[in-house]
């Protein structure tokens, strides 16, 4: 809901269509673990589908 509401872009909200690829600037060590359609799309802790990534704990900056 957040990214949404800073203007990240989604297409399908499942994670298939890589439409919602952001770059993690800071705090990647705050999201959750990489999905395995995350690993599909070849992304790593830099580079997450905004649907997919949650945040765990404390803050997280984005480049959108």
């Amino acid at each position: 809901e957040t990214c949404k509401k800073i203007g990240v872009q989604f297409g399908c909200n499942s994670g298939s269509c890589g439409t919602c690829i952001i770059e993690v600037k800071k705090g990647q060590e705050n999201l959750s673990e990489l999905t395995e359609n995350e690993k599909k799309f070849g992304l790593d802790k830099n580079n997450r589908l905004a649907c997919q990534g949650r945040i765990q704990k404390g803050t997280v900056e984005i480049n959108l």
